[in-house]
């Protein structure tokens, strides 16, 4: 089962970017422990038995002291139906790997239907204060995306991003 929170904590933690992350997940692995064993684990500990960089040792620790917090994020995203794909998850979009190797956002938030993930998608995005030019634009390019059969993702913020959605629905 994954422990989402740990990773959540992770990600949050300075020093810990999408290449540390993917190397905290190897490691936990191929050594057969969980992400919250790395949490259990005393300063000492982790640097006898792992060989991380020191800017992802410092970040373990941050994360350690950012479990709590997390904690309470996580159990309010759960409470609104907001779902977590994490970087190693099957469901993880093939093409974001492809493409982004290294940089891709090590966590997807979503509501909705997880297996929109492998179907084609398009992200429409605009600020929050997208002109009416704007609206109108990213409005036809959803309805063409949604015409087409592509599935619309991106930010829920008001103005764009919003607009894409709403659209993308009618």
């Amino acid at each position: 089962m994954i422990q989402y929170k740990y990773y959540l904590a992770l990600e949050r933690a300075q020093g810990i970017g999408p290449a540390a992350l993917g190397e905290i997940h190897e490691t936990v692995r191929a050594v057969n422990i969980s992400v919250a064993d790395l949490f259990s684990c005393t300063e000492q500990e982790l640097r006898g038995e792992f060989t991380f960089s020191e800017p992802v040792y410092k970040g373990i620790r941050e994360a350690v002291t950012l479990l709590e917090q997390v904690d309470d994020y996580y159990a309010q995203m759960i409470e609104a139906g907001i779902s977590i794909v994490l970087f190693f998850e099957e469901r993880y979009p093939p093409l974001l790997h492809e493409r982004l190797h290294n940089t891709i956002p090590p966590v997807l938030y979503m509501i909705g239907n997880p297996s929109v993930l492998s179907t084609r998608c398009a992200a429409l995005l605009g600020h929050r204060d997208t002109s009416e030019k704007g609206i109108m634009i990213i409005h036809r390019a959803a309805q063409e995306c949604a015409r087409h059969r592509i599935t619309v993702c991106g930010g829920l913020s008001s103005g764009g991003g919003s607009a894409a959605h709403a659209s993308a629905i009618e």
